[in-house]
C-alpha cells in the first residue's frame, strides 16, 4: 500500500484483496499442517484423539485468556506509541512478560491439582480417562510456553508488524509436525511415545516459539529497551488490559464451557462420536480460516471510513465482504458435503470412526456457508465502536440459540440431533442477521440524516449502487 490514504480511496474490492491475501496463505498453510498434525494422532486410534478432543476445553480456556491480555496489550502498545511515550511502551512489555509468567505458573499449579476432577468434568470416563491423563500432564509443562507467544504477539502488531504473528504460529505448526513424526511414531534411537509424543511436540514447539518472540523483541531497531529501571508495576495497568480484552474474552469461555457441555453429551454415545466432533472441529476451522482472513483485512477499510465518516463507503465495504465470505464458505460447503468420504480417508482408517464422521460432517455442516456473514458483522461492530454490541450478539448466538439447540436435540434425536444443532445454530444466527445489520445501519446514521436521505433511497439508487460495487 502506498500510504495510509488508500485506504480512504482506493477500490474496496482490491484493497480487501491485497490486505486479506497475504494472511489468508498464511493461515491456510497453517491449518492445513494443523491438519497433519491431527492425522498423526488419529493414527494411534479413536481412542487416543477423543482424549485430546476431551482436553480442548483446557486448551480454548488458555487461548481465551492470553487471547483476551493480547487484545489490551496490543490496544496499550499502539496508544503508547501513538503518544510517544517509550518509557510507557517498555513497562507495558515488562508487565506483558510478569502477566505470561504469572498465568503459566498459575493454570500448571490449578491444572496439577485438580486434573482429575476437570477431566471428570469434561467427560472422561473409564476408556479415555487414562489417556487424558497421560496427554494433559505433560502438557501443563507447556503452558508458560503456549501463553508468552501469544502476549508477545500483542507487543509486535501493536509496534505494527501483523506478518510475524502469523510467520511465528505458522513455524511452530511446522515444529510441531516434525516432532510428532518422530515421536509419535518413533525414528532411530527414539522410542515411539504415542500419545505422549504428540504432548512433548506441543511443548518443544511453543517453547521455540516464545525464545524466538524474546529474540524478536530484544533486536535493535525494537523501541523496548527491556531495562529494569523501566519496569514499575501498576495494576492500573492489568486493569486496563483486561478492560479492553474482556468483550472478546467473555464469549470465548463460554465457547469452551459449550464444548464442554459437548463432549459430555457425547461420551454418553461413546469415544468414537468425540473424536468425530474433533475431526468436525478441525476441518469446519479449516473452512473458516479464509473468513477470519478476509475479517481481518476488512477492518483497517472500516475502520478508516468509519472515522472519515464515509458510511456508504463502509457499507460497501460490509456487505462486499459478506458476499465474499458466502462465496469462500460455499467452496467449503462443497467439500464437506459432496467429498467427505475423501476428507475423512485423510485422517483415519477406522471404518466406524469413518462412518460416524461422514454423518457428523454432513450434517454439522449443512448451512455452514451462512456464519461467514455473522462472522464479518461481528468483526465490524468491534472496530466501529460497537464493541459491547458485538460481544452481546457473540453470547446470544451461544447461549440462546446453540445451546437450547443442542439439549433439544440431543433429547430428542440422539446422536443426530447433536450434529444437527450444530447446523441450526448457523441457520437461525443468519435468519436474524437483517435484524443486525438495520441496528448497525441507525447507528451510523442518525435521524436527521437518515430522513434527509430517505428520500433518494429508491429502485433506482440502489440499482446505480449496485452497478458500481460490482465494477469493484
Amino acid at each position: 500500500m502506498r500510504n495510509y490514504q488508500d485506504l480512504g480511496t482506493e477500490r474496496v474490492g482490491k484493497l480487501m484483496f491485497k490486505l486479506s491475501m497475504p494472511a489468508m496463505i498464511l493461515m491456510l498453510l497453517h491449518a492445513m499442517l494443523g491438519i497433519l498434525d491431527t492425522w498423526f494422532i488419529a493414527q494411534l486410534g479413536a481412542q487416543p484423539l477423543a482424549a485430546v478432543t476431551l482436553c480442548h476445553p483446557i486448551q480454548s480456556l488458555l487461548l481465551a485468556v492470553a487471547g483476551a491480555a493480547g487484545t489490551g496489550i496490543n490496544s496499550l502498545m499502539s496508544r503508547s506509541l501513538g503518544a510517544k511515550n517509550e518509557a510507557q511502551c517498555n513497562n507495558v512489555a515488562w508487565h506483558t512478560l510478569l502477566l505470561g509468567v504469572s498465568f503459566g505458573i498459575f493454570f500448571t499449579w490449578v491444572g496439577f491439582q485438580w486434573m482429575d476432577e476437570m477431566l471428570m468434568l469434561m467427560g472422561a470416563g473409564p476408556n479415555t480417562l487414562e489417556q487424558c491423563q497421560t496427554y494433559l500432564q505433560l502438557y501443563l509443562w507447556a503452558v508458560p510456553g503456549i501463553l508468552l507467544p501469544i502476549l508477545f504477539s500483542g507487543l509486535v502488531v501493536g509496534e505494527g508488524n501483523t506478518v510475524l504473528p502469523l510467520a511465528v504460529g505458522l513455524l511452530e505448526t511446522v515444529l510441531d509436525v516434525f516432532l510428532d513424526s518422530l515421536f509419535i511414531r518413533g525414528f532411530w534411537i527414539i522410542p515411539p511415545l504415542g500419545i505422549r509424543g504428540a504432548a512433548t511436540a506441543t511443548i518443544l514447539s511453543q517453547s521455540v516459539g516464545a525464545l524466538l518472540y524474546i529474540f524478536v523483541l530484544r533486536r535493535k531497531n525494537s523501541i523496548l529497551r527491556w531495562k529494569l529501571q523501566d519496569f514499575s508495576f501498576q495494576i492500573s495497568l492489568v486493569k486496563e488490559i483486561f478492560r479492553v480484552g474482556f468483550p472478546s474474552l467473555l464469549p470465548a469461555l463460554l465457547d469452551a464451557a459449550l464444548f464442554l457441555l459437548l463432549n459430555r453429551m457425547l461420551m454418553g454415545y461413546g469415544y468414537t462420536e468425540v473424536a468425530a466432533i474433533g475431526l468436525l472441529m478441525h476441518v469446519r476451522m479449516f473452512c473458516l480460516l479464509p473468513v477470519i482472513s478476509l475479517g481481518r483485512g476488512s477492518l483497517p477499510i472500516a475502520g478508516f471510513a468509519f472515522g472519515a465518516r464515509s458510511f456508504d463507503r463502509l457499507k460497501e465495504t460490509v456487505l462486499k465482504a459478506m458476499a465474499c465470505s458466502l462465496f469462500l464458505l460455499c467452496l467449503g460447503w462443497y467439500g464437506t458435503q459432496f467429498h467427505t468420504p475423501f476428507i475423512l480417508q485423510w485422517f483415519t482408517t477406522d471404518p466406524v470412526l469413518a462412518e460416524e464422521g461422514v454423518q457428523c460432517l454432513k450434517l454439522a455442516t449443512l448451512f455452514l456457508p451462512l456464519a461467514g456473514p455473522f462472522m464479518i458483522l461481528l468483526d465490524i461492530l468491534q472496530v466501529t465502536g460497537m464493541s459491547i454490541t458485538s460481544m452481546w450478539l457473540s453470547l446470544m448466538r451461544l447461549l440462546c440459540v446453540q445451546a437450547p439447540l443442542l439439549l433439544l436435540g440431543s433429547n430428542f434425536f440422539g446422536v443426530t440431533g447433536v450434529w444437527l444443532s450444530l447446523a441450526g445454530t448457523d441457520f437461525i444466527a443468519a435468519a436474524f442477521l437483517p435484524g443486525f445489520l438495520r441496528i448497525f445501519w441507525n447507528h451510523l446514521y442518525p435521524v436527521y440524516a437518515r430522513k434527509q436521505t430517505k428520500r433518494k433511497r429508491g429502485v433506482v439508487y440502489l440499482w446505480h449502487r449496485l452497478k458500481f460495487w460490482l465494477r469493484y
